[in-house]
């Protein structure tokens, strides 16, 4: 059975509302460097965690990326 793609009205307006008060590119490079932080600082590297953490930020990064491309704001 595949699953269906659309998104509800309730995560639309949910997504959209994130979008205009959380620039994508601001959120973007806050969130890089929180990160980048986590991993000099915490000595987080030993995480077991820590792979599918990146991988999740990385689809983060990525979807960033698409809206600051369809919406872009220089924050």
């Amino acid at each position: 059975m595949e699953k269906d793609p659309s998104i509800s009205p309730e995560l639309t307006e949910a997504l959209v509302r994130f979008i205009e008060y959380h620039p994508a590119k601001r959120f973007d490079r806050n969130l890089r460097k929180l990160l980048l932080e986590f991993l000099q600082y915490e000595g987080a590297t030993e995480g077991d965690y820590l792979n599918d953490l990146l991988f999740d930020l990385e689809g983060l990064f990525n979807l960033l990326d698409t809206i600051q491309a369809e919406k872009p704001v220089d924050n």
